[in-house]
């Protein structure tokens, strides 16, 4: 089973990709998750490459799970091509077929001429059917790909390698800002940074600053800079900080904050456990899953937090979470003072 693990997703699909662009085809494809974003890639080059726009009126077929079965699929892929060397069909929404009990004996011999993709979005099959249990056994037959939506810790070292592989010129502190705006939506953050580099068409590097007047994010006041105030034990910046969000909830709610806040000592925590195991930033860098520049900033901060303290610190986190969602809290306690309050005993 080719399943791809968060880091890999990328290199991942870029091997599909190659395989796809050499006419290296297999009989069927089955890509499934909770990222949209790679389903798309893998779905729009196959829609838009393997045919010409000729052959595509006789021998590309667009369905949709909640409107077909897999009876009819299979029945469609046994046909031959007219005039093609192949035939496409591509079945989005798969996640609403109900099952996939007909596909294994299509695998026992599939139609060489026919490349049948499954796109399951927010979904994955059975695994303990047979057709994917076949697949997992034998990559002749096709792929199965499942892949995993990135958590926002794993986001900038993504975003990061996407402007790398793009040729985008881009601050580090602005892929954290347009990171923190947009969240994990890989589409989005792809589609701001193609409006960033057309609204800075005249600079040669997007700036935290376009990032700003872009999102509307202040650049002096948002999730990261507390973060970067906590690790730095800046009290006075973190304390300003958080009284300017008390200004605006709406746009600082607390849940955000606690999750970045968390991944960030978690990381802190796996820093001062592993620190004298791996000498090597770079490898602890991946062995911790810490942003390899962002390293700096961790080695600094475990000058002011011990393990004790961490964990510590990571009990006031969960605390405050479970406030934040009216557990063990008076009602009339808002989530601006629990944010005090947590900051206040991260800080002392």
């Amino acid at each position: 089973m080719a399943k791809i693990s968060k880091p890999n997703a990328q290199s991942e699909v870029k091997r599909i990709l190659s395989d796809l662009k050499k006419q290296a085809y297999k009989p069927v494809y089955i890509i499934c998750g909770d990222e949209p974003y790679y389903i798309d890639i893998i779905s729009n080059y196959i829609e838009n490459n393997v045919l010409t726009q000729d052959e595509k009126e006789f021998n590309q077929t667009i369905l949709y799970g909640a409107e077909t079965n897999i009876d009819n699929i299979v029945m469609q892929a046994k046909q031959y091509p007219l005039m093609s060397a192949y035939q496409v069909i591509i079945v989005k929404e798969a996640q609403n077929l109900s099952k996939l009990d007909t596909l294994q004996y299509y695998l026992m011999e599939p139609q060489k001429t026919t490349i049948l993709l499954f796109c399951y979005k927010n979904g994955k099959p059975n695994a303990r059917q047979k057709a994917i249990q076949m697949l997992q056994k034998n990559s002749e037959l096709g792929e199965y790909l499942e892949i995993d939506k990135l958590t926002i810790e794993q986001i900038p070292s993504w975003a990061q390698q996407y402007v790398n592989d793009n040729n985008i010129n881009i601050q580090s502190e602005a892929i954290d800002l347009l990171v923190e705006y947009i969240g994990n939506d890989l589409t989005a953050i792809i589609q701001a940074l193609n409006k960033l580099q057309i609204v800075t068409q005249n600079s040669k590097t997007i700036t935290a600053e376009d990032v700003a007047n872009y999102t509307g994010i202040s650049r002096e006041y948002n999730n990261i800079e507390l973060k970067n105030a906590l690790l730095s034990h800046d009290i006075l910046q973190a304390n300003k900080i958080v009284e300017n969000f008390a200004k605006n909830p709406k746009q600082h709610p607390i849940m955000p904050i606690i999750s970045i806040l968390f991944y960030t000592f978690c990381g802190l925590l796996a820093y001062q456990t592993e620190k004298n195991r791996e000498s090597n930033t770079y490898y602890l860098s991946q062995k911790i899953g810490v942003p390899y520049r962002s390293m700096p900033q961790i080695q600094k901060a475990a000058n002011y937090y011990s393990v004790s303290k961490i964990v510590k610190i990571i009990g006031y986190l969960r605390t405050a979470d479970a406030q934040s969602k009216g557990f063990n809290v008076p009602p009339d306690i808002s989530a601006h003072n629990i944010l005090r309050e947590l900051i206040f005993k991260i800080l002392h």
